[in-house]
């Protein structure tokens, strides 16, 4: 685990995909996506960090 006061420095994909996360998330509280295109967001945004975990243990 980090300590707070160290910075930590976002892969550009897992940023974009966070930033991706919030806008949907933004979305379905305004009734302006389905709860299914909701899911598929989701599925993307853990899709991108399995992604960067098995690259980083590799």
């Amino acid at each position: 685990m980090t300590s707070p006061s160290k910075t930590f420095t976002k892969v550009p994909e897992i940023q974009r995909a966070e930033e991706n996360f919030q806008s949907v998330i933004l979305k379905l509280l305004n009734n302006e996506i389905t709860i299914e295109e909701f899911e598929k967001s989701h599925k993307l945004l853990f899709s991108v960090c399995d992604q960067f975990g098995s690259h980083v243990i590799k």
